[in-house]
């Protein structure tokens, strides 16, 4: 027999006190695995919401690091070019400096 107020431990949803294990407790059995079944349909959808925020965000992030790989590239070529070119600057210089009398 079932006496309230017993300090039992329930371990889960579908555990009941020794004696409470009944047809008369089956509807509160169907009622706390319903209301469980519940509690983790809402949250695997809140999870699926998160990851498909994440996914977008990620799809972001990742074009924003590609533009700025691509940028980077362009401008250590513009670097080197430069490079090049005072390189041959310094070259006409030197050699005309060189060809004064």
């Amino acid at each position: 027999m079932c006496v309230l107020g017993q300090s039992e431990p329930l371990d889960s949803v579908l555990t009941f006190p020794s004696g409470c294990d009944t047809l008369e407790y089956s509807w509160v059995k169907v009622i706390a695995v319903s209301m469980r079944l519940r509690i983790l349909f809402m949250t695997l959808q809140s999870t699926n919401n998160h990851l498909e925020e994440l996914k977008k965000k990620t799809a972001a992030a990742e074009e924003v690091l590609e533009r700025t790989a691509s940028l980077f590239d362009e401008l250590q070529k513009q670097e080197w070019e430069s490079h090049l070119m005072l390189q041959k600057f310094g070259h006409v210089i030197t050699s005309g400096i060189a060809c004064q009398p």
